[in-house]
């Protein structure tokens, strides 16, 4: 097979099918022997920029954070923060949201296109 029938073969079926109907398989192994044929079109988008929320280490901002700051507040944070009601971790995680959010948007990376596919198959008897 070449690379784009390769791509049209993991795109025939969609993701939420096949999480479906591997639902219904039981444990075992399984011997398989057929011929599928596929017919479709497979479509590559443009290249994009796009923020890698993964590309961020928010441990970075806090221990940043924390370096800022004396043995004795930061024991105080963490009593603040293990006693803290649910109306202050509320404002707090906003404002750390905020910040993480910045450091997204400063990770913005050059993505490949997206591929995309509509495909039909049936097995060839």
């Amino acid at each position: 097979m070449n690379t784009l029938e390769t791509i049209a073969l993991a795109k025939a079926v969609a993701p939420d099918v096949y999480r479906q109907l591997s639902e219904e398989v039981v444990e075992g192994t399984y011997v398989i022997d057929c011929k599928i044929h596929i017919r479709g079109t497979v479509k590559k988008g443009r290249p994009f920029e796009q923020a890698v929320a993964a590309a961020i280490d928010p441990w970075t901002l806090l221990y940043r954070a924390l370096s800022k700051l004396n043995g004795t507040t930061v024991d105080s944070l963490v009593e603040e923060a293990l006693t803290a009601t649910d109306e202050e971790a509320t404002e707090i995680k906003e404002q750390a949201k905020r910040a993480v959010a910045r450091l997204v948007a400063a990770q913005k990376r050059t993505m490949p296109g997206r591929i995309t596919a509509q495909m039909t198959w049936e097995v060839v008897s």
